[in-house]
């Protein structure tokens, strides 16, 4: 995958942005769980988990905040300061920015827009207590099919991850072959139903399991900040949509 120097600029909102079942109360979805046993499950429950955690401490920014920030890190993309791995012709959808802050930190999400990438294809960014930047994440969900998609996260321009997921929560190596679903009959029911409802919101579920892969790599490797960011800007933009098609299933 070739690095770009050259970064298409837009301030309109991604294409590739979801729109979350009107009316739900997330607060309420998120304390429904999907079954643990089978990957998917897992991944499911714990990325509800920790945005649910990470969402008591942080609020969304106001758009104006959001913007700000927006600003800097576009003037820092420019000068090449944080380097970026997406195809050529991507677009950073800066007017579409949101941005969440706590007493600590303040976090920025760019949408990364191409026809290859999916979201929550994105460019994150945060910021401690004093405006310092502290790390960026860049994130790359990248469809095969419609049960299958490489992702790719790098932090602070290192690659952390590059994984094939699939819908069921199994997650290879790029290339590798899939090798055998871990679902039970019961499992299987449940699953039908949510893969169902994923699919009418527009979202394939493998990419709940690109969730899970990439912030668990990061938080592992850098904890703190990067790991809150990755949450929120990866889930944060989908959250709504699984948390209620994982209640809708039953």
């Amino acid at each position: 995958m070739a690095v770009v120097t050259a970064v298409t600029v837009s301030t309109t909102a991604s294409a590739d942005t979801v729109t979350t079942a009107s009316g739900a109360d997330e607060s309420v979805f998120l304390t429904r769980s999907a079954p643990a046993s089978s990957p998917l499950g897992v991944a499911i429950n714990k990325v509800q988990d920790s945005y649910a955690r990470v969402t008591r401490e942080f609020d969304t920014s106001t758009a104006e905040a959001a913007q700000g920030l927006a600003r800097r890190v576009e003037s820092e993309v420019t000068a090449g300061t944080i380097g970026l791995h997406v195809p050529a012709g991507t677009t950073l959808a800066y007017g579409a920015a949101k941005g969440y802050q706590s007493d600590r930190a303040s976090i920025v999400m760019i949408p990364l827009s191409h026809p290859s990438l999916v979201a929550p294809s994105v460019l994150s960014v945060s910021f401690n207590a004093n405006g310092a930047r502290q790390n960026y994440t860049e994130t790359q969900f990248q469809p095969l099919s419609a049960d299958s998609g490489n992702v790719f996260s790098w932090t602070d321009g290192a690659l952390k991850v590059s994984k094939t997921a699939y819908s069921d929560g199994r997650v290879t190596e790029v290339g590798a072959a899939p090798g055998k679903s871990a679902l039970n009959s019961v499992e299987s029911s449940w699953f039908d139903r949510f893969l169902d409802c994923m699919s009418r919101m527009g979202v394939s579920s493998w990419i709940i399991a690109g969730i899970a892969v990439i912030c668990g790599a990061v938080c592992i490797a850098t904890a703190g900040l990067a790991c809150t960011a990755c949450i929120v800007a990866a889930y944060g933009s989908l959250g709504g949509v699984v948390s209620f098609c994982a209640a809708e299933a039953g």
